[in-house]
């Protein structure tokens, strides 16, 4: 039997292959490291919730046109990330008031893949 501190190699595993298929490039290899190392840190019970909770988090990306905003927006997504950039892309191409900018070398963690340009892109758009 497993301690409630210890964490199942099973469960590691999976941890180290979401991060891979989230974070699949070389240059995503910090937001990967950093992601699997958070995971590490949480319960296995916690991770698994979080895990059930991905379908749901789809789905409501996938319901994004639904939403009238009626300020400014501004998304940032990686061009290598592929997670809901279809369904950002979709819902910013007749808004004039949103926008979607695309960082370069970049996957779904831009703040961490590209920090600096992540936050001159946050900063501009706040001016």
């Amino acid at each position: 039997m497993v301690s409630s501190t210890e964490i199942p190699q099973a469960i590691l595993n999976t941890r180290m292959v979401e991060g891979w298929i989230v974070m699949p490039k070389k240059n995503h290899k910090i937001s990967r490291q950093l992601f699997i190392k958070e995971a590490q840190k949480i319960k296995h019970r916690a991770f698994r919730k979080w895990l059930r909770l991905l379908p749901e988090i789809k789905a409501t990306i996938e319901t994004i046109s639904d939403l009238r905003i009626d300020r400014p927006v501004l998304f940032i997504s990686g061009n290598e990330d592929y997670l809901f950039v279809n369904q950002i892309e979709d819902y910013v191409k007749d808004k004039s008031n949103c926008v979607l900018k695309r960082v370069k070398q970049s996957g779904h963690i831009v703040n961490i893949d590209q920090s600096q340009r992540f936050n001159q892109l946050s900063l501009n758009f706040l001016k």
